[in-house]
């Protein structure tokens, strides 16, 4: 799976092994990928890794086939309610492309008026909840986010909404 070999490349990078030497307590977090309206992937993969002594993320991102750090030390977007999990990708068996196929079919038949208003999104693998899963938002002319939270090791949908940025 593309994932692994992402995360292997990023694990014997010059940029990565530099950081972990001062980072040893740290672990990976999530994958993240903007994507566009026909849910294709927009830009590069970047990895992240949470430090379990700072409680802060570091983010990774490839660049013309290279590892660069892209931010270091960055506050976890997180209620505080739960935190932040490992990610174990040896359970992810539902692919980037096959999950977006599925969130396509959902928002065609869960939200049928959208498509045609879907904007730039953004999908993230995550370990949410126990479950490790795709957790995929777009931002409609509506003023509203579609945000559809589907397994990775199942393929089953786990939750979707829709939020209103206006108020009720």
């Amino acid at each position: 799976m593309i994932l692994l070999s992402l995360l292997d490349s990023l694990q014997n990078s010059l940029a990565f092994t530099s950081w972990k030497k001062e980072h040893d307590n740290s672990f990976v977090s999530h994958f993240f990928i903007p994507i566009n309206s026909t849910f294709e992937q927009k830009g590069e993969w970047e990895i992240g890794y949470y430090i379990i002594d700072t409680k802060k993320v570091t983010t990774f991102i490839l660049e013309k086939e290279k590892w660069i750090l892209k931010s270091s030390d960055q506050l976890v977007a997180n209620t505080g309610k739960e935190d932040v999990t490992k990610l174990d990708t040896s359970t992810v068996k539902i692919s980037f492309e096959d999950a977006m196929i599925k969130v396509k079919d959902l928002i065609e038949k869960e939200f049928p008026g959208h498509l045609g208003i879907l904007g730039e999104g953004f999908c993230i693998l995550q370990q949410y909840k126990g479950t490790v899963l795709w957790n995929v938002s777009f931002i409609t002319q509506k003023m509203t986010m579609i945000n559809i939270k589907i397994s990775a090791v199942t393929g089953e949908f786990f939750s979707k909404d829709e939020i209103n940025f206006l108020g009720k």
